[in-house]
């Protein structure tokens, strides 16, 4: 199981820029009025940069909140560049690419602060998932489905239109989200395993996970830019051999549980061909091993000997007493799957307090004072000139 690699970001000072133009276009009372907030969402961006160090249930939470505090001020604040007329945040907003590191993308727009620290949250529950991948199924299973909820909603959200190359692009993120779902599959795999179901579900369950990572593969291969932008990438996890190699092992899996039941069922002439199809396919992706994980090596080669001892008695055992015929592989029906994971929706739910919603631009309040003065002025030429009337009738 492998984890989307944190993006990186340094410090930004957010304070005084937004203090200066809050005084600047609505006066000092209103800055003085929210400084509280202001500290508070510099402060929230401070823990930010520094929470993929921490532990990974402590960073959801961080990233959540900035998330909201920025979501907030987007609402009802401009970021531009200098001269675009809102606040500008010196050296704009800076992130290194998830998957190229020698690539930071810098843009002054706070969406683009907003989409890279969602990124950053379904890379916590990436991480979570691996983590918890070997001892509690279920959980993990949560985590990768949380992670593919994230990546499905910045996939479909429109903010991310304003990043221009990397991880934020639309191929990137259906990666991300084909492998997380892949992943989460994997684990429903290995729970059912871990209780012992029969082989029919198993099967299904496998051929499952084989498809999720068949489309992760083609969202890099069916894109030229990211699959160029993964290559090029300094000392880059090999992502498309890995997602291949993890799709063939997968589909090995579904054959071998498929042989088992033709086994149980007494269909040893299909037993021997789905065996031979499996050795077919580990033939076909050792070649891949360099380029994938140590576990994921390790798993290949555990199944690799299994299914070699259950060719060698399959054929052994059809040749001596069963003597029914060996299928061609494309005389046999194609293996379905079962597809457990669901994206799990992302909400971002009650921003909280909105301290800049009452905000009142300067010209405004000066234009609401000017009138009030000349109302008030008003009202008393009105009392003086009652005052004279009454004079006069007495």
């Amino acid at each position: 199981m492998q984890a989307i690699r944190f993006k990186t970001t340094s410090n930004r000072d957010l304070y005084n820029p937004l203090k200066a133009w809050i005084t600047e276009n609505f006066g000092e009372d209103e800055a003085k009025r929210v400084e509280a907030d202001l500290i508070d969402v510099d402060k929230s961006r401070r823990a930010a940069v520094m929470a993929s160090a921490g532990r990974p249930d402590a960073a959801v939470q961080t990233y959540l909140d900035y998330y909201k505090k920025i979501s907030v001020l987007d609402k009802r604040i401009r970021f531009t560049a200098q001269g675009g007329g809102g606040v500008t945040i010196k050296d704009g907003f800076g992130w290194t690419d998830a998957y190229n590191t020698t690539y930071t993308g810098t843009l002054y727009d706070i969406k683009f602060e907003k989409c890279n620290v969602l990124f950053n949250l379904a890379a916590t529950y990436s991480l979570m998932g691996t983590q918890n991948s070997t001892a509690n199924f279920v959980q993990s299973f949560k985590d990768y489905s949380a992670a593919a909820g994230v990546f499905l909603y910045l996939k479909d959200s429109p903010e991310t239109g304003c990043a221009s190359k990397g991880d934020l692009l639309a191929p990137a993120l259906e990666f991300a989200l084909a492998l997380m779902k892949a992943q989460a599959q994997v684990q429903y795999l290995s729970h059912a395993q871990s209780k012992k179901m029969k082989p029919g579900v198993l099967k299904v369950l496998a051929i499952g996970a084989h498809q999720l990572y068949e489309e992760a593969w083609q969202a890099i291969t069916g894109s030229g830019d990211l699959k160029t932008w993964l290559q090029n990438a300094p000392g880059q996890f090999k992502w498309r051999e890995h997602c291949k190699h993890q799709s063939n092992v997968y589909l090995i899996d579904g054959l071998r549980f498929e042989a088992a039941r033709c086994n149980v069922n007494g269909d040893y002439g299909e037993r021997v061909t789905r065996l031979r199809e499996c050795d077919k396919l580990l033939g076909l992706t050792a070649p891949l091993a360099k380029s994938t994980t140590s576990n994921a090596n390790n798993y290949r080669l555990k199944i690799a000997a299994i299914v070699a001892a259950n060719l060698k008695e399959a054929e052994s055992d059809n040749l001596d007493i069963y003597h029914l015929r060996v299928y061609a592989n494309d005389e046999l029906a194609k293996l379905q799957a079962k597809i457990m994971v669901n994206a799990k929706k992302f909400e971002v739910g009650d921003l909280g307090n909105d301290p800049y919603r009452n905000l009142i631009p300067k010209h405004i309040l000066t234009r609401a004072n000017s009138f009030k003065v000349g109302l008030l002025d008003s009202e008393q030429q009105v009392r003086e000139t009652g005052k004279k009337s009454r004079g006069c009738d007495a």
